[in-house]
């Protein structure tokens, strides 16, 4: 894969992808560029914020309220978690329990617990548990 960057402070941000074949590699790049223009909205404090899906990490569902956790913030969402899992599946966010949605993307690393469960390790240091029946 060859990169051409260019910088010209003339033109609007364009972004070209150049591929002899449709594969999975470019398949990944399209929707990593995707990612990076959707959102979601999310409240903090009684304000509405604009939550790039990129920077969230993962999405909870506590006593019926939704929470989208970001690096460093923690909005409410007034979705619940299954519309948000239907709007984000394309986004690289999968199911690991019936309260929680994680972004593979900011996945460290799994490791197995006892009771056949995985612990997953987020890039912010975070472990989420995946529960068995949300394993495959």
């Amino acid at each position: 894969m060859k990169l051409i960057l260019k910088e010209n402070p003339d033109v609007e941000l364009t972004v070209t992808v150049e591929y002899p074949k449709q594969s999975s590699q470019v398949s990944r790049i399209i929707q990593k560029l995707r990612t990076e223009e959707q959102f979601l909205i999310g409240s903090e404090n009684c304000r509405n914020y604009k939550v790039l899906v990129s920077d969230i990490f993962y999405i909870e569902s506590v006593d019926k309220r939704t929470f989208i956790y970001t690096k460093g913030m923690v909005f409410r969402s007034e979705k619940r978690l299954y519309q948000l899992e239907n709007e984000l599946k394309e986004y690289d966010f999968v199911k690991v329990s019936r309260t929680c949605l994680v972004n593979i993307n900011e996945l460290v690393h799994i490791k197995a617990l006892a009771n056949s469960r995985l612990e997953a390790e987020l890039s912010n240091g975070e472990k989420i548990i995946v529960s068995r029946t949300y394993i495959p």
